[in-house]
């Protein structure tokens, strides 16, 4: 909901080139044999491959049946990891953003502007991966980006207006304060007891104009 654009993201920096877009197998220097014996090696059995690119060189990530994820560089010794190293990060986006202050913040825990919901939920196709490397811009539209360290993948650039509607959509509509997520029984009692009472207010208000028409219609008849 962004009525007039009033509270779309006004950040200009170049989140595309922090990729330059996906890969395909055809990329890699390594081929799927030599790849799954890698992992293999590692004693990780993928499921899932996906190629990327990151300051210009390829990764391969891969996830496993219990949605657990490695990382292979593919170049130099090909070592498999957890993640993409922090320097590689950092580099890239001092790269693409070099006048510009910034500050880099791990997160290890969903906080108020970055949380996971439920299947069922209005956004809860999102993927919310942790840990998070959060990087604050001192730009204009003090935008933060917030790269997954498992790919190298920016998930999503939120500037101060996208904060705001935060606020006044997000948390309005669907009450989705992290504490109360934490506790869903106590999310679900506040939901349906201030539905209960907009419902009365409703009510009343629909009784209170019934019964001053009502009236109108009396004295117009008394009138007459």
């Amino acid at each position: 909901m962004r009525p007039w654009n009033l509270l779309a993201n006004q950040s200009q920096l170049p989140i595309s080139e922090f990729s330059a877009g996906p890969l395909a197998p055809v990329n890699s220097p390594l081929s799927i044999s030599d790849v799954l014996a890698r992992f293999e090696s590692a004693h990780f059995q993928p499921t899932e491959l996906a190629w990327h690119r990151v300051a210009g060189q390829m990764w391969l990530s891969a996830l496993n049946i219990q949605g657990e994820s490695q990382v292979l560089p593919l170049f130099g010794d090909n070592t498999v990891s957890t993640q993409i190293p922090f320097l590689t990060l950092k580099n890239t986006v001092n790269t693409l953003s070099p006048n510009i202050n910034k500050q880099f913040e791990w997160l290890t825990a969903y906080d108020f502007y970055y949380y996971g919901r439920d299947e069922q939920s209005m956004y809860g196709n999102r993927t919310r991966p942790l840990p998070l490397l959060r990087v604050t811009f001192a730009d204009n539209a003090q935008t933060w980006w917030h790269i997954n360290p498992a790919n190298g993948e920016v998930i999503e650039s939120v500037d101060q207006q996208r904060r705001l509607a935060r606020w006044l959509f997000n948390l309005l509509h669907s009450w989705d304060w992290q504490p109360l997520l934490e506790r869903p029984w106590l999310r679900q009692i506040l939901i349906i007891g201030f539905s209960l009472g907009g419902l009365m207010i409703s009510i009343s208000g629909v009784v209170m104009g019934w019964r001053r028409l009502r009236g109108t219609k009396k004295r117009k008849r008394k009138s007459a």
